[in-house]
């Protein structure tokens, strides 16, 4: 299995999901956007974002999780700071 390098979990655009806290310290160690998932609704990640999934109200700083699968008018209101969707086409 071919592993991607330290510097292509440090560009900004990419974000990491991590299952274990060594996994998530390791990330965080080189400056990645990490966060780990939970049941919880939101989520602070490593760069002070807020992992955000439907229907909480969504923040400036808030990434919404999922949209899709959301109420039609959950992103009306708010202009968060990113997305995280299975189908982001829908959303360009």
């Amino acid at each position: 299995m071919q592993y991607a390098p330290p510097a292509f979990f440090s560009k900004k655009r990419i974000w990491s999901r991590c299952h274990d806290a060594d996994t998530l310290d390791a990330l965080c160690n080189i400056g990645a956007h990490a966060f780990s998932a939970t049941a919880a609704d939101l989520t602070l990640t490593s760069h002070q974002f807020i992992w955000t999934l439907p229907p909480k109200e969504l923040s400036l700083r808030s990434i919404a999780v999922y949209p899709e699968f959301a109420d039609a008018d959950w992103l009306d209101n708010y202009e968060p700071a990113g997305l995280c969707s299975n189908e982001p086409s829908r959303y360009i």
